[in-house]
């Protein structure tokens, strides 16, 4: 019996469709997120600053206002600023509110990884947290974090985060994206794999940066880099859905597809830069499993999203050639379109993709409902998954391939050549 490629694929990506949630949700009811405790160490918080007057307001804010008992210091970096953000955060300071460090002049960024290491070596606290300038936390994501770091192994935490009031198509997209890898990051969080961290208000242990040299600068993705030095020293990094923090998302194709070039490409550099833990038994689930996969997933969309682009100009072709023939007798020509769509191959391939496809729709609303999401938001995502899974997945594949030559052309300090990314 003939098996193509493309049928061997989907076979694959069903079952690990089912086995995905069928073991997320033993980890998840297994494993519950850690309840408060009198553990309530100070906590540094660094906002590194490049021309973000109408976002800081927001991120501080989500900061003076954490619901916590132990003490939070704010360290706010300007990397040379030209907008209003100097004047907003001199007035912080003014009000001894924040510790305002002016890294640069204006008009001459050095770099936002800079940034964050500068205001590390200016933390009092053992705990440093990380927040974008566009993004903010709820008032109680930093006290459903630091309980982890009672356990001395664990090197960062980093909470769920959601797509700040997303309003177009684009947005709209990005969260189911963001749904989807949080609960991957809880799962792989809940087996000791972690390696992923983010700069949406991810608190780490200041022994642990120190001891791993800091904050990459001459990389295109510091948080998957500083994840990976982590992991290699054997530290781990927790996932909590308790806290939440929001972002900022790009809102047109050029900057999604800017964005995606940057993360693509910082994913193959730190894959070459960390190839001794790929299939290293030494690391576990994350060695043998979870890194050979993330970037085989690389490989994978883009094999989808050019088989499905041949079969879609395949089939317009002979639709094309069907209405010429008929002489645009469009009646027909929907009459036939119809009856072909109603016709259903029914096999052990179809009835395997219709049980993964009924397993992922309710664990999604299941997770929709876990991290917060609004009626109105869950039910529209269920609306766009088929333009998720088409549109959106063929971009990210076009950024895979691309991502050779944006490397050439591009790499380190991110925010110096692209602030949109």
């Amino acid at each position: 019996m003939y098996i193509d490629f493309l049928t061997i694929i989907s076979l694959i990506i069903s079952y690990f469709t089912i086995y995905s949630i069928v073991y997320f949700l033993y980890i998840y009811f297994k494993h519950k997120d850690r309840e408060h405790s009198l553990f309530h160490p100070g906590v540094s918080i660094i906002i590194p600053v490049l021309n973000e007057e109408g976002n800081l307001h927001k991120a501080i804010g989500s900061i003076l206002s954490q619901e916590y008992s132990g003490d939070i210091e704010v360290i706010a970096i300007d990397d040379g600023s030209t907008d209003k953000s100097r004047a907003i955060l001199s007035d912080y300071e003014r009000k001894g509110i924040i510790k305002f460090i002016r890294k640069n002049k204006p008009g001459h960024p050095s770099g936002k990884i800079s940034s964050i290491n500068l205001g590390l070596t200016k933390a009092k606290h053992e705990i440093i947290g990380v927040l974008d300038a566009d993004s903010y936390l709820n008032n109680d994501a930093i006290k459903n974090m630091v309980g982890e770091f009672e356990n001395k192994k664990v090197g960062a935490v980093v909470p769920i985060t959601k797509v700040h009031k997303p309003r177009n198509f684009l947005e709209k997209l990005q969260v189911i994206e963001y749904t989807m890898s949080m609960c991957v990051r809880k799962l792989v969080s809940n087996t000791g794999s972690l390696f992923m961290t983010h700069g949406v208000g991810t608190l780490f242990r200041k022994k642990a940066l120190k001891e791993v040299g800091c904050f990459e600068e001459n990389t295109l993705t510091e948080d998957l880099n500083i994840g990976l030095k982590l992991a290699k020293k054997s530290y781990l990094i927790k996932s909590s859905f308790k806290a939440i923090g929001y972002t900022v998302v790009p809102n047109k194709t050029k900057h999604v597809l800017k964005q995606r070039l940057r993360w693509t490409g910082g994913l193959f550099e730190n894959s070459y830069w960390f190839k001794d833990l790929f299939f290293n038994k030494k690391y576990g689930n994350m060695g043998l499993f979870v890194l050979p996969l993330n970037l085989a997933w690389s490989g994978i969309s883009v094999y989808i999203a050019v088989m499905w682009l041949k079969d879609f100009i395949k089939n317009l072709y002979y639709d094309l050639k069907d209405i010429i023939i008929t002489n645009f007798d469009w009646g027909y020509f929907l009459n036939n379109k119809l009856e072909s769509l109603m016709k259903i191959n029914v096999n052990e391939l179809t009835i395997i993709s219709l049980i993964s496809l009924i397993m992922f729709l309710s664990f999604y609303f299941l997770i929709s409902k876990k991290v917060k999401l609004t009626f109105k938001e869950a039910l529209t995502s269920y609306l766009l998954l088929p333009f998720y899974f088409t549109l959106f997945l063929g971009l990210n594949a076009i950024a895979i391939i691309l991502t050779p030559i944006y490397l050439k052309q591009k790499g380190g300090r991110p925010w110096l050549t692209d602030k949109t990314t």
